[in-house]
């Protein structure tokens, strides 16, 4: 279990808490006979509005006298005395746990719910309430539609801190329309609401036609999860329904969404076909209007048959999305800062108008490319402007004449401090090892290139290759090392300006170098190390106009007598 604690609640729970609960009386449940009652479906009949009802260690199931499903139909507080000691079980009965109708408020802490079995909802339904959910665990529930677990529907906010949901089930039925979506929670609210889920453990749920953990259905939804973990969960299991529905979190009609310090490890779609970028993904969110998704501090790692993130609008900071068995992110238009994007069979990235920064995208593309439109090993990129800076596209793979390292059909398209190396492009003549540019601009600053290789001119082996530039567009490349032979460069000599590089290709230009930088350790097929040793050639060889003031490691410019050529 994740145990942190959580001080962040959101005001409007805890303010309406307060005014519907500090009027009400106090019950109690166990067996011992300071008890007001032996069973809390007795004490739920004879409590009033905005009770609270205090339930004592035990098991309660129908060998005790509990009645399931346990109805509520008013606003009431339900606490344990620990989620691992006050358990309600509804095994064997072929009922929900627990029914909660029209309550204004309704606020659960420390009970588990466990065995029951619903249309939604098998451990806890509650429709149109303020539901607070707070060290609960939700355990072998079962739901034929919505919410394994728990489904919250029509519902006005709702907040669920420190909470576990472990092997539940939305199953679907392939005899009726029933899909099965939120194996763990089912979620829809009022419009314009909010769903926030702090510290809690999403494990081993299933659900049989979309998201295994999270399903928030709700129109202008806020949703917030933070903090959370998203292990071993599966969808598909019974083939109802097409792949490209599976996801572990799913928020078609959000507003503003939050995820962070968030793991997705491990979970699993289990249907045989094998998608490209159309789906399914690990997460996938539809912001309305010019809302965005967040992203801060997450893993999504090694998720079969899933890619990685499926997003609107976005920011994503410190995070990891590595050896997914698809697509790594596919976004709209924002920013990528300090974080890795690799070893995803599909390509790494797809983004529009996106600002990269202190971001590595190494060894995407190397999966069967059956279901993709898009073949490009590391990132394809459109809109109007990118940008890529102090970053890194390493070992990617472009296959049937998809570039290696980036695609690129942006307008402007600015790269500056950044390593690129290692990428290959195979499948068809004439692809290009690491950068196809086809948009308008292209601008280089302090790059460095080696080792990208690429099938060209009706060769049966690939050839060092590194960059193709659009005969139409313009290029401005300066202090930069482009070391992948004497093809490596293809473009416009008219509009393609060269200024203090170092290439193996002699074109002219001021200042520009035809010498071995002297790599300390060039690419090997596996890895280099493309710093320079005092006495290359490119130290000091390149020129302060414009020069950017620190290197790809943050290293201040100018080190020396003048600017270094390259990243480094």
């Amino acid at each position: 279990m994740i145990d942190i604690p959580h001080k962040r609640l959101l005001p409007i729970v805890i303010g309406f808490l307060v005014s519907t609960t500090a009027n009400g009386a106090t019950l109690t449940v166990g067996e011992d006979e300071n008890s007001d009652y032996p069973t809390l479906a007795a004490a739920i009949a004879n409590s009033s509005t905005d009770d609270t009802i205090l339930v004592a260690r035990g098991v309660y199931d129908v060998t005790r006298g509990e009645t399931f499903p346990i109805l509520i139909e008013h606003s009431l507080s339900l606490i344990g005395s620990s989620s691992d000691e006050a358990i309600l079980d509804a095994t064997g009965l072929g009922v929900g746990v627990v029914r909660a109708i029209d309550p204004e408020v309704l606020r659960v802490e420390n009970l588990t719910l466990q065995g029951g079995i619903a249309e939604d909802g098998g451990g806890l339904y509650a429709q149109r309430s303020l539901v607070t959910l707070r060290h609960c665990t939700f355990t072998k529930n079962r739901a034929y539609d919505e919410g394994g677990g728990v489904c919250l529907a029509g519902c006005y906010s709702v907040f669920i801190d420190g909470c576990r949901f472990i092997g539940n089930l939305a199953s679907g039925e392939s005899d009726t329309s029933f899909l099965g979506t939120g194996g763990g929670l089912n979620v829809s609210v009022e419009t314009d609401s909010q769903v926030a889920v702090y510290g809690s453990l999403f494990q081993g749920n299933s659900a049989e036609g979309g998201a295994s953990g999270i399903y928030v259905e709700s129109y202008r939804t806020d949703l917030t999860v933070d903090r959370c973990d998203f292990l071993e969960n599966t969808t598909g299991s019974k083939g109802i329904g097409p792949a490209l529905m599976a996801s572990v979190i799913e928020s078609p009609y959000a507003k503003d969404v939050v995820i962070r310090d968030t793991r997705f490890l491990g979970n699993r779609e289990l249907r045989s076909e094998i998608v490209g970028e159309i789906g399914p993904y690990v997460v996938k969110i539809r912001n309305l209007d010019s809302a965005t998704t967040s992203v801060h501090g997450v893993e999504v790692i090694e998720n079969e048959g899933y890619g990685g993130l499926r997003l609107g609008g976005a920011t994503i900071s410190d995070t990891r999305v590595e050896a997914n068995s698809g697509v790594g992110i596919i976004m709209g238009p924002g920013s990528i800062n300090d974080s890795i994007i690799a070893d995803n069979l599909h390509f790494g990235l797809n983004a529009g108008d996106c600002h990269i920064e202190g971001t590595r995208i190494e060894r995407n593309g190397f999966g069967t490319t059956q279901f993709q439109s898009h073949k490009t090993g590391g990132m394809l990129l459109t809109g109007e402007s990118i940008e890529i800076l102090d970053s890194y596209i390493v070992g990617n793979r472009g296959q049937d004449g998809a570039p290696g390292g980036l695609d690129c059909d942006s307008n402007t398209l600015i790269m500056r401090n950044c390593v690129v190396m290692g990428n290959f492009a195979d499948g068809r003549f004439d692809s290009t090892g690491a950068i196809d540019f086809n948009g308008e601009h292209l601008q280089i600053d302090s790059c460095t290139f080696n080792g990208n290789q690429a099938v060209q001119n009706s060769a049966v082996d690939p050839v060092p290759n590194a960059v193709r530039i659009s005969t139409l567009g313009t290029a401005q490349v300066t202090n930069s090392i482009v070391w992948d032979g004497t093809v490596s460069v293809r473009a416009n000599p008219q509009t393609a300006i060269f200024r203090h590089c170092a290439m193996e290709q002699r074109i002219p230009g001021e200042g520009n170098l035809f010498e071995d930088p002297q790599f300390l350790h060039p690419w090997d097929g596996e890895s280099a190390d493309l710093r320079l040793p005092c006495d290359s050639p490119c130290v000091d060889a390149g020129t302060i106009d414009g020069a950017p003031s620190r290197d790809i490691e943050g290293v201040t410019r100018p080190r020396g007598s003048g600017v270094d050529m390259g990243a480094y």
